[in-house]
Parts: structure tokens; C-alpha cells; sequence
């Protein structure tokens, strides 16, 4: 399972990476803020990361001090078509822009959001992941 969340508040951040860790075996998660996932492709750190070279699930956080709503549209934009990096996994959005999860039509998870919520909401997320790498290995 590899994770890839981008957020700037590092306390998102380490309850996501808890979480994952709780329900999944061996995850490799990398958390970024906004300007540095936009980077991430020039660094080829995504390749040296995920051994498939894009993540299986993205969690983008909405909420931005740094970057403007503009740039996170950008982003979401970049993530969803796989301009990017390699598309592959699942685009989720974190945050309260349903306008953003309507235009693209991702799922989103509202702030702000317990333990639990985070959980149930995961859950899913993994379950569709598994099916695509037992698709991957069938094939």
C-alpha cells in the first residue's frame, strides 16, 4: 500500500499516517505540503519512493495557508489526470471544498474529522486499492 498525503499541518499528517498504519500491512506513506508535491516529479523522489512509481492512494487536504485556492485546483487538476506523476491511484480530497470534489468528481472527507471517522472513511480506500493489485496480479 503506498500513500501519498498532501497537507501542511503535520498533526493531519501523523493522524492519517497513525490511522494507516493501524489497518494496513507495510504501508509506505510519504506526507508533503502543497509547493513540494508539485515538485515531486522533478526530484524523481515518487519513483525512488513506490516501487510502481506513482502512490495507490492520494489524500490531498483542500485547506492551504501557503498556497492559493487557484494552486490547489492547479494540483488537484495535476493529480487527477496523471499529468503529474503516473496515474494509477485514488484521488481523495480532505477539507471542506465540495466545489473542488464536485468538479472532478472525488470523494471527500469534511473537517474536521475524528479518529474513527478517518477510519471508516480509509477503509474503503484500501478495500479498492487491494482489488486493483489483485487485478494488477491476475493479469
Amino acid at each position: 500500500m503506498d500513500v501519498l498525503i498532501i497537507s501542511e499541518y503535520p498533526l493531519i499528517c501523523t493522524t492519517i499516517r497513525n490511522t494507516i498504519v493501524s489497518i494496513c500491512e507495510d504501508p509506505k506513506i510519504l506526507a508533503c505540503s502543497h509547493p513540494q508535491a508539485s515538485k515531486l516529479y522533478r526530484r524523481h523522489q515518487v519513483k525512488h519512493f513506490w516501487s510502481q512509481g506513482a502512490p495507490d492512494l492520494i489524500l490531498l487536504d483542500t485547506d492551504s495557508k501557503l498556497s492559493s485556492e487557484r494552486d490547489i485546483e492547479v494540483l488537484c487538476s495535476q493529480l487527477y489526470t496523471g499529468s503529474l506523476f503516473e496515474k494509477g491511484g485514488r484521488l481523495v480530497l480532505l477539507g471542506n471544498d465540495r466545489k473542488l470534489g464536485d468538479v472532478f468528481g472525488l470523494e471527500c472527507l469534511d473537517k474536521p474529522f475524528s479518529i474513527n471517522q478517518l477510519r471508516e472513511f480509509v477503509k474503503p480506500q484500501l478495500k479498492y486499492v487491494r482489488e486493483v493489485d489483485l487485478r494488477k496480479l491476475a493479469s
